[in-house]
């Protein structure tokens, strides 16, 4: 068993090893050697975590550098017999690794769910909690238990293992550092693959706008996890064209390894992942391709058994046998429906028709309670709910367009050019995703949109000799998609100033009381283990009615209530009495 084994890996390495050295492009090679093992660092976390679970033990510290280890291996082996390509791969992954640990380790999640339930999800990973075998977790920190024990975990699984190993649980953020930068290596080796006409530089330009799509900025310093639906499903979109190009065992594994992180991640990737494969074997099959959905199937079908029936038996398994529905509480009998929840007022009662175009066509200025106005002034309440692809992206779409429009009259062939063929499909495949399923106006939930002018601007990379002075016009698109990610990154890190600021306050005040402060986090199971992890003592006052007396409420969301009579307010920061 031992022998075949080792006989399989060698033959996928040596394999792999071969086709890299085949091409000359050695920026395309190390990258994708780099983005490869850093991928493979969760992916490892995951399935080790898996097995732990299989065996009726528990998240331990060990896991996640037996990962890393497990990784330098993978990358000795993709390298074949190139000792100092995999030296100075190694050392990047590892860099990068330590990197992310430590601004992981330095900065507050400030998203509402990422405190609430995903750090609930996290804390009780970490400290025994064993979900194949005990379904629903017993031990509140807040009142989250339906999304803790019915949500998919893949995500805060990895993470517990790094909090297991550093007992900081904002280290858990590191696994978004590490998937994004995989994310950017691997992007830009498959665009050095199948958009042959890019520059490196442009290709360098494509991968970081491809990566750092506003919804993944803003969820990065977060433990938020609709970010890896977006890089999940298009380094997926990445691979299957990459596949279709050059079919290989090593991409057959990669693809199945992708199935195997967006079916454990989220349920929505559930959906997602499956309506990518469609349309893939759809156009395959009118393409007279149907042998490459044939080598394929086998592997898919592979890893969503043991994705739904090994890594991610909690929830999907669980959920059926105690609801009969796989996606509870999404769907099913009780279930919750949160689309009213998240869905503005001046949303209720419109069509999906009416609440996309204003969604992508709203600017982030004003805060009013109305959609009166023209799509192109200032209409925006919630932030993210309503302009989440970015601050100039309703300009980047009609200017994109308006180009690609320009070359199709120019040409004089709407749909006889087979070359554009897959990018208008491609197109409307991502504008019509927006109303396949409820609130594709929410960036968070339909963050692909994003990628809509990217492709255009692919096909006017192609196309960039037709019509080369109105061409020219695609760097002002370029310009405000660096413009849009700038913006949205100094928001960034304005909100992490403001959460660093308002937690050493909190733990500085509270650690300095010397009366037991009274206190209740509500839904804010971060305050609570931070104060634990620091050994402040504090009193959380036994029933409802005591605990809505604490009336001060510290500007933090999900919001921690204090007592008045110890604590007050100046200035939104905290003092004591």
């Amino acid at each position: 068993m031992h022998r075949k084994l080792r006989t399989l890996v060698s033959v996928i390495t040596e394999a792999f090893a071969n086709d890299l050295r085949k091409n000359n492009d050695l920026s395309h090679r190390l990258s994708f050697v780099i983005g490869v093992g850093l991928l493979a660092i969760p992916v490892f976390a995951l399935c080790i975590a898996t097995i732990f679970f299989i065996c009726g033990s528990s998240i331990n510290p060990v896991i996640f550098p037996l990962s890393v280890l497990l990784s330098l291996l993978l990358m000795f082996f993709l390298n074949g017999n190139n000792l100092k390509q995999f030296i100075g791969a190694s050392l990047m992954v590892l860099a990068i690794v330590s990197t992310a640990l430590v601004i992981a380790s330095l900065t507050y999640d400030f998203a509402y769910d990422g405190q609430w339930y995903h750090q609930d999800i996290i804390f009780r990973l970490t400290n025994g909690w064993n979900p194949i075998y005990t379904w629903h977790s017993h031990e509140p920190i807040v009142h989250s238990d339906i999304w803790v024990n019915h949500y998919a975990k893949g995500l805060e699984t990895i993470a517990a293992t790094m909090y297991s190993l550093t007992g900081n649980i904002e280290s858990g953020k590191a696994v978004n550092f590490i998937i994004v930068t995989a994310s950017g290596f691997l992007c830009f080796s498959f665009l050095r693959k199948i958009f042959t006409f890019l520059s490196q530089w442009k290709s360098i330009f494509f991968a970081c706008m491809f990566v750092l799509c506003p919804v993944v900025i803003s969820q990065l310093f977060t433990l938020n996890i609709d970010w890896a639906s977006y890089l999940l499903i298009f380094l997926t979109i990445f691979a299957l064209i990459s596949y279709e190009k050059q079919p290989t065992v090593f991409l057959q594994i990669f693809i199945a390894v992708l199935i195997m992180l967006m079916i454990s991640v989220k349920f929505n990737l559930f959906f997602w992942g499956g309506f990518v494969f469609i349309c893939f074997f759809v156009y395959w099959f009118f393409t007279k391709k149907a042998n490459i959905i044939y080598s394929l199937l086998k592997p898919c079908v592979i890893a969503v058994c043991v994705s739904v029936f090994a890594v991610s038996f909690n929830p999907y398994i669980t959920n059926s046998i105690d609801h009969k529905q796989p996606l509870y509480p999404l769907m099913g009998k009780d279930k919750y429906d949160i689309i009213p929840i998240i869905t503005p007022s001046f949303f209720q009662n419109k069509s999906a028709v009416y609440s996309v175009f204003t969604s992508v066509f709203a600017q982030p200025k004003v805060q009013v309670t109305t959609t009166d106005n023209f799509p192109f002034l200032d209409i925006t309440i919630r932030a993210p709910r309503i302009y989440g692809w970015g601050f100039y992206f309703s300009w980047i779409v009609l200017l994109s367009l308006l180009l690609y429009i320009s070359i199709i009259v120019y040409k004089r062939d709407w749909f006889r050019n087979k070359d554009r063929l897959p990018y208008s499909i491609f197109l409307t495949i991502l504008f019509g995703g927006m109303f396949v399923l409820p609130a594709g106006w929410f960036a968070r939930y339909y963050p692909f949109m994003y990628a809509f002018p990217l492709v255009i601007c692919l096909y006017l990379e192609k196309e960039r000799h037709t019509l080369r002075l109105l061409l020219r016009l695609r760097y002002v698109v370029y310009g405000l998609l660096l413009m849009n990610t700038i913006i949205v990154s100094l928001h960034v890190k304005q909100r992490i100033g403001e959460q660093h600021a308002k937690i050493n306050n909190l733990l500085t005040v509270l650690s300095e009381t010397k009366e037991i402060p009274r206190l209740h986090v509500s839904y804010n199971a971060g305050v609570k283990i931070k104060l634990d992890a620091a050994n402040i003592p504090y009193y959380v006052p036994p029933t409802p009615e005591l605990r809505k007396a604490l009336i001060l409420t510290f500007p933090i969301h999900p919001e921690v209530f204090l007592d008045t009579a110890q604590f007050y307010l100046k200035d939104k920061v905290l003092y004591k009495k």
